[in-house]
């Protein structure tokens, strides 16, 4: 529910129920549970613009990350492996506007996921392409986006259409590269 308080922009919702997550499964829940929960209030603190709050969040995440190995997880947190908390940290740093760090972490989820996590790749690439936009690499921030258009086809998710949306607003205005992406992005969403 954190997560989805922070996809739809209640910030302080999206804190509230991830530090009620986390508070609620303290001694009970296992390392790597615990990390997600961590992850999901450092994600609200990155999009509320706390970085004090943001890098304590992070430091605990790793902590329980760092314990996981081992403890019986339940199935539904499989998903939950080192690349998807790497790419769950280059959110963080894309929202704080720290694009080496986010450039950093993005490029080591990518390099490790596992390729059958489609969809989460697509968001991963797209906050890539975000964080090279933020560092001023147009043209690696473009390509970063094209791959994520790519292998997201067909576009049967609404937030990886929202993440192509929200990097197609952040685009400069005018350029044939820019001109090239938009229309593919257009004909991705029409089809």
């Amino acid at each position: 529910m954190s997560h989805q308080a922070n996809y739809l922009g209640r910030y302080a919702l999206a804190l509230q129920l991830a530090r009620a997550a986390r508070e609620g499964a303290r001694g009970r829940a296992t390392p790597r549970t615990m990390a997600m929960f961590t992850i999901h209030e450092a994600r609200a603190l990155a999009s509320m613009r706390d970085e004090r709050g943001l890098t304590r969040a992070m430091r605990t995440a790793e902590g329980h990350f760092a314990q996981a190995a081992g403890h019986d997880d339940p199935s539904w947190l499989s998903y939950f492996d080192e690349p998807e908390m790497l790419g769950e940290f280059a959110h963080c740093f894309r929202d704080v506007e720290r694009p080496v760090q986010a450039i950093e972490h993005a490029t080591a989820a990518i390099e490790t996921s596992d390729a059958g996590y489609a969809r989460t790749l697509a968001f991963v690439r797209l906050v890539l392409a975000e964080a090279h936009l933020q560092h001023g690499d147009l043209d690696q921030a473009l390509r970063m986006a094209s791959e994520a258009l790519t292998a997201a086809q067909p576009l049967q998710s609404g937030r990886v259409v929202r993440y192509l949306q929200d990097f197609d607003r952040s685009l400069p205005e005018r350029g044939p590269a820019v001109a090239t992406f938009r229309n593919a992005l257009t004909a991705a969403i029409e089809d």
